[in-house]
């Protein structure tokens, strides 16, 4: 418990931060993430729990260390959107779901990124996608924040030009906004693309 946490902004419009933590060697190191409702003097008044297994999140693997790390991607009004990185899921190719929180904290809509779905990157077994992520914020200028999702199992070539493992690498990942309009645009505008990543 405690091995990423992110500032999430104040979920309850209660004035106060809610932070998301995870726990990925919890529930044996299938892991969680918490949202913490935070009161005046700092202390938790509430926690719930997000489960990879929880219905609107598509993971059903065992041990994918989900929560190994966390990130804001987006706030609005009614939903908050947070990613966390599984980087054991997929043959540990390793995964990162961006999460919809409601207001009390509970999971609205989930969509997985990975090799195969919603434009995930290229992985190979043991890249480890999801070990770290930081958002980035809004490079192409269309309402949504990007995401860098680093992969630190990544091979790739020592000096001496022999593939070696463990080298890592970075993915930038350009979000949508989950079929929900930019703030700026009608609510009929088209969502762009889920995630087109880019290395």
């Amino acid at each position: 418990f405690g091995s990423s946490v992110a500032n999430i902004g104040d979920l309850d419009g209660q004035g106060g931060p809610e932070v998301l933590v995870g726990a990925y060697g919890t529930n044996g190191e299938s892991g969680r993430a918490y949202v913490l409702f935070l009161s005046g003097d700092g202390t938790a008044s509430a926690a719930v729990a997000i489960d990879p297994t929880d219905p609107g999140i598509d993971a059903n693997e065992p041990s994918i260390q989900f929560g190994f790390a966390v990130s804001l991607t987006r706030i609005e009004p009614e939903l908050t959107d947070v990613a966390i990185g599984a980087p054991l899921a997929n043959g540990e190719r390793g995964a990162v779901f961006i999460v919809s929180l409601d207001s009390v904290g509970g999971v609205a809509q989930s969509r997985t990124i990975t090799t195969g779905k919603n434009n995930g990157p290229e992985l190979e077994v043991g890249d480890q996608f999801g070990s770290s992520l930081e958002t980035l914020g809004d490079i192409n200028k269309d309402c949504c924040v990007e995401l860098a999702a680093g992969a630190q199992g990544t091979a790739g070539m020592d000096t001496g030009g022999a593939v070696e493992r463990d080298v890592g690498a970075v993915h930038v990942l350009f979000l949508n906004l989950m079929d929900r309009p930019c703030p700026s645009e009608s609510p009929t505008a088209a969502p762009t693309p889920l995630v087109a990543p880019t290395a």
